[in-house]
């Protein structure tokens, strides 16, 4: 379309458009965190599990780890298979719930399993990796809390109650100064590949359902942008927090423009109104 002035965006986009966008976005964030509720839930139920696992068996403390044996292991890997299983289905009905057509859902399936984040392929294996994560921070759990002398009860309390910031409870930091077969014990919470402590592997689950579901609606939303035959869309701050990147993002985009469509980063607040063309 032709270059549009100040006054052209005006005579298209109308506060009503406006209205919507926003009560659309505040509906995609809702769904989120919905779903990162219903996630941190499944990952609670796990850390129970692992927990009673890894309390079953009998080992010196500064030995424990969930490899320690063949049983031990298999216990685990069911564990976490059902896990990811349970998280992915969530994740895929949480994503694809902005519409109820069986054809838009369809067609969005093969795209959302196929999103990928650096190191990995597709969607599965950016969970897979994001929970192998959550086991070891699980198993350095485990390893600090018998090194601590609790008892089943109050090493899972202390665990749930510490899920999000593994590395700095004191139990963690008193491990650190003790032997220990945990890896991330050992690492005294860093992971490879990083410099310092590293985000705790829940946060990071957590962190991925809700940026999959968000994702998920923008895409779908797109779809109905085009089957509207917009010519393109209009990006609005919807915070004043400072971001380079929301800012550059500001203003009109033609429709080819999809790597436009908030939300451009996984903090994004922006919302998109369509703009179609003038009539003449």
């Amino acid at each position: 379309m032709d270059e549009l002035t100040l006054q052209d965006y005006e005579d298209l986009i109308t506060d009503e458009m406006i209205r919507d966008s926003k009560e659309w976005t505040i509906r995609r964030n809702e769904n989120a965190a919905y779903l990162s509720g219903l996630v941190t839930v499944l990952l609670q139920q796990a850390v129970r599990q692992l927990f009673e696992i890894g309390y079953k068996y009998n080992c010196t403390p500064n030995q424990f780890k969930f490899s320690q044996n063949t049983q031990l292991r298999e216990e685990v890997a069911q564990v976490m298979e059902e896990l990811e299983e349970d998280i992915m289905e969530l994740v895929e009905q949480y994503s694809l719930n902005e519409t109820d057509d069986k054809k838009r859902r369809s067609t969005l399936l093969p795209w959302l399993m196929a999103l990928s984040s650096k190191g990995s392929k597709d969607l599965v294996s950016t969970l897979h990796e994001r929970l192998r994560q959550f086991l070891y921070d699980t198993e350095a759990q485990v390893a600090a809390m018998k090194l601590a002398k609790y008892d089943l009860t109050k090493a899972i309390s202390r665990a749930l109650t510490t899920m999000h910031t593994v590395y700095a409870a004191p139990e963690m930091q008193a491990a650190y100064k003790q032997k220990s077969a945990s890896m991330y014990v050992n690492s005294h919470g860093i992971h490879y590949g990083n410099v310092g402590l590293s985000s705790s592997g829940a946060v990071n689950v957590e962190s991925f359902a809700y940026q999959t579901a968000t994702l998920g609606w923008e895409k779908s939303r797109y779809e109905d942008f085009k089957e509207q035959n917009a010519v393109g869309f209009f990006v609005f701050r919807g915070s004043n927090y400072h971001c380079d990147y929301c800012q550059d993002n500001v203003g009109y985009h033609d429709i080819s423009e999809k790597e436009a469509m908030p939300p451009i980063h996984p903090h994004c607040q922006c919302y998109s109104v369509p703009v179609f063309k003038k009539d003449t």
